[in-house]
């Protein structure tokens, strides 16, 4: 592991859910940047850093997804946790049904298309075996289900900075 600390990008518009888990994150020696929006990140993106990037699926105006797109074709290989803070159950299976297999397809041809592994930790609110197995085939280095505990994220983030 080299000798600098790895910066983690926490882009999420819930500004508590950005404290919260950069004073965690800070406290365990990371480095920590905070993004309101997609649009921030894309202002000055990582390319090239040592770290990762935990990003909300859900933003306003462009998604996480639609950011995660334009990082790729920046290729920024930064490693991306996604985020879902959707606590409605049916919204959120509705969303797995219309987005989260062309999401795992999409990221399954690019971790599969990338000269390099990119790791991805899949984390949602709403478990399910189909969506589990599927992003673990697709080749995610973790799936979190919320809640989960301080030492299950931070043990994602070492898998996905070696």
């Amino acid at each position: 592991m080299p000798n600098v600390s790895p910066t983690i990008h926490i882009v999420d518009d819930d500004e508590s859910f950005r404290a919260g888990v950069a004073n965690l994150l800070g406290a365990c020696g990371y480095g920590v940047k905070q993004y309101a929006s997609a649009e921030q990140l894309m202002r000055d993106p990582p390319i090239g850093e040592f770290g990762c990037i935990l990003l909300d699926l859900q933003l306003p105006k462009l998604s996480g997804l639609e950011l995660q797109g334009h990082l790729a074709l920046t290729c920024c290989t930064v490693p991306v946790i996604f985020v879902s803070g959707r606590r409605d159950i049916a919204a959120t299976v509705k969303s797995i049904k219309a987005g989260a297999e062309d999401f795992l397809t999409k990221l399954r041809r690019r971790l599969e298309a990338a000269a390099s592994p990119v790791p991805v930790i899949f984390m949602t609110a709403v478990d399910s075996q189909m969506v589990r197995g599927e992003a673990l085939t697709a080749g995610c280095v973790a799936y979190l289900l919320k809640p989960f505990a301080p030492y299950q994220l931070l043990d994602a983030i070492e898998r996905a900075t070696p």
